[in-house]
């Protein structure tokens, strides 16, 4: 758990650590589910795909999958892998290798699977 970490970092024993953990779920301010919620949420609205915050939520100790992730459609993944691709890229006609190549690593780094990528990747700007 990060604050856990935190705590030993900064040379709490073991023993200190356990107590203050303890306290912190008796008083039910440590909550892993609303915790991954609201996590979830945030790196959502920061167009990061379900691969990433899965991945940045387990380096962080929590291993359950938030509903905000499960109830999200692949429809709204693939619709936020085009937004986060329009913001950086744009929206063009059709790409050449390379370029492809290019924005579908930048899309796999913010966490879509590669079915979300080919669909941002097959998107083009529609005519005025």
């Amino acid at each position: 758990m990060e604050l856990a970490l935190k705590l030993r970092k900064r040379g709490y024993t073991e023993q200190e650590v356990g107590a203050a953990l303890d306290e912190c779920q008796a008083q039910r301010w440590l909550d892993e589910s609303r915790f991954a919620e609201i996590y979830s949420r945030q790196r959502m609205e920061g167009l990061y795909g379900p691969v990433r915050i899965m991945a940045e939520l387990q380096q962080r100790g929590v291993e359950i999958e938030p509903e905000t992730l499960s109830a999200t459609p692949d429809h709204e993944w693939r619709r936020r892998a085009t937004r986060a691709r329009e913001r950086k890229f744009g929206l063009g006609d059709r790409l050449p290798w390379a370029e492809r190549g290019k924005q579908g690593r930048f899309l796999s780094q913010r966490g879509y699977t590669m079915g979300q990528i080919e669909f941002a990747l097959d998107q083009v700007r529609l005519p005025d």
